[in-house]
């Protein structure tokens, strides 16, 4: 696997620590409000991310369709109602999957 790709994946991963620790700084209530936005709350935003996220590695892991739907329905009972911590720790939690699938397939590409 290209380095280049393993590089904008630790981008991607910087950006979403940045917006974690921006939104650690305001009161933990700004992430339920209600936006007039895209997405009805920061908290909804944060869980899209992370779905979407989801999906891509279940998708580049050759999951089926199917399973793949079975996870969104895992994702969404992990995410709801969850704090901010509770949210920055599911990211992490899916960004060192990610790393683990990235080495194994830099590892086979060599």
């Amino acid at each position: 696997m290209s380095t280049q790709i393993i590089k904008n994946y630790e981008y991607h991963v910087w950006a979403n620590k940045r917006v974690f620790t921006h939104l650690e700084e305001l009161p933990e209530e700004i992430l339920l409000q209600e936006m007039s936005d895209v997405f009805p709350t920061i908290h909804a935003g944060l869980v899209h991310i992370y779905r979407v996220d989801t999906v891509w590695l279940s998708g580049m892991k050759g999951s089926s369709y199917e399973q793949t739907r079975e996870l969104i329905v895992t994702v969404e009972e992990k995410t709801k109602g969850k704090s901010l911590k509770q949210l920055e720790a599911a990211f992490s939690e899916l960004t060192e999957a990610y790393r683990a699938f990235l080495i194994v397939m830099s590892i086979g590409k060599l």
